[in-house]
């Protein structure tokens, strides 16, 4: 919201917009050091490097730029993986602040590699995470053959059952993360507690076959599509509030890798959580403090 106020101007408050910047580049590395993941604090960079490159006026520039910044992206990414083991290792038994800032610097920043498309230990890397195709596959080959019995839309129910609380459900069985769906489904067991997803793919897959795919992402494209055009509204109407309900959902959404389960409980949950806080809060506003602001709260 600070970023969109400042270039929507006709001169840029450097001052307001400069501490954000920093502040997006060094999260990834805060959540490193606090969780063991790049992939929490990466989105959230993700979002702001985009919403930077898409005010650029020329194309020529907005490639270019846009190019750089995805080969270090990769970069970033590939080096981390290789020394992941290294940063959990400390990370994971609730070593000191100081010794997961020494691990998380030292792994990321100390031995930071430029991606290297001829070198088979960066391709590995890459291929190894961002690739499915080999769990797809086996998924695939398991229902087919009839090894594993379909979901028949199972998986979907317990995300809408996980938005019940645990304070109405006391026993609720239903738990976010781990690996007993790709168990399941793949027959494959990973390494220790290591959470893997199905992804949408094989989970859309597993639950309605090939047409549950194919209209699955057309549902997902429309769910994007309109949530896209509920922030962008909300931003050019300076209805800044409903902009943060509607990024609830999309931070959600863009969770493409884990289960829906993740994606239903974190997106619903948040957004719900956003509404009665938002409405909550507009009506403290309507009882006499500061009436500027309401045009942007309601």
């Amino acid at each position: 919201m600070t970023l969109w106020i400042n270039f929507k101007g006709e001169k840029i408050k450097w001052n307001s917009v400069a501490p954000l910047i920093v502040l997006s580049i060094i999260w990834p590395l805060v959540t490193i050091a606090s969780d063991g993941f790049l992939g929490f604090g990466f989105m959230t960079t993700l979002i702001i490097v985009i919403f930077l490159l898409l005010q650029l006026k020329r194309l020529r520039f907005f490639t270019i730029l846009g190019l750089i910044i995805a080969y270090l992206g990769i970069s970033v990414f590939a080096t981390y993986f290789m020394q992941r083991n290294d940063i959990r290792a400390v990370v994971w038994r609730d070593a000191a602040i100081e010794s997961r800032t020494q691990i998380t610097l030292d792994s990321v920043v100390g031995r930071f590699e430029l991606f290297d498309p001829m070198n088979p230990e960066h391709l590995a890397t890459i291929d190894k995470r961002l690739t499915q195709n080999y769990l797809v596959g086996l998924g695939v080959q398991r229902i087919e053959s009839r090894m594993t019995e379909p979901a028949y839309g199972q998986t979907l129910i317990d995300g809408l059952l996980m938005l019940i609380p645990r304070a109405v459900w006391l026993d609720k069985p239903l738990v976010v993360g781990g690996q007993a769906l790709v168990n399941k489904y793949t027959g494959v067991s990973m390494y220790g507690g290591t959470s893997v997803s199905l992804g949408p793919v094989l989970e859309l897959f597993v639950n309605f076959g090939i047409l549950g795919v194919v209209g699955g992402f057309l549902i997902l494209g429309v769910i994007v599509r309109t949530i896209d055009e509920k922030i962008v509204v909300a931003f050019q109407n300076e209805r800044f509030m409903d902009a943060a309900l509607w990024f609830a959902l999309a931070f959600a959404v863009v969770l493409t890798e884990d289960n829906f389960i993740t994606i239903i409980s974190a997106g619903v949950s948040a957004f719900l959580t956003l509404y009665i806080f938002n409405h909550a809060l507009i009506l403290l506003l309507s009882r006499g403090v500061v009436p500027v602001y309401r045009k942007r709260l309601n």
